[in-house]
């Protein structure tokens, strides 16, 4: 009978090295908790067509998303910003 591959990669392969980033949770405007609901499906996306730097934290983007959740804590609905960059050469 024949040997079976074992699964997974091989033994000789070096581990994947990952950045760390940091990215700071949205938080609750009226009581300050991050525990929020899940987004909803909708997301809403404003989309430019140059890149525009965000002068807080000098970022580049070219979409803003919304997308509306709820905050657990203390019920207040709220919608997060998040501004992308998306490669546009594709």
């Amino acid at each position: 009978m024949a040997k079976k591959a074992s699964a997974g990669r091989p033994p000789e392969s070096p581990n994947r090295k990952y950045d760390i980033v940091e990215a700071a949770p949205t938080a609750c405007r009226v009581c300050g908790s991050t525990e929020r609901s899940p987004y909803d499906a909708r997301v809403d996306r404003n989309s430019f067509q140059n890149t525009h730097v965000n002068p807080t934290t000098g970022r580049e983007f070219n979409v803003v998303e919304y997308r509306n959740t709820k905050c657990l804590k203390c019920g207040q609905w709220r919608r997060d910003r998040t501004e992308v960059l998306e490669d546009r050469d594709s």
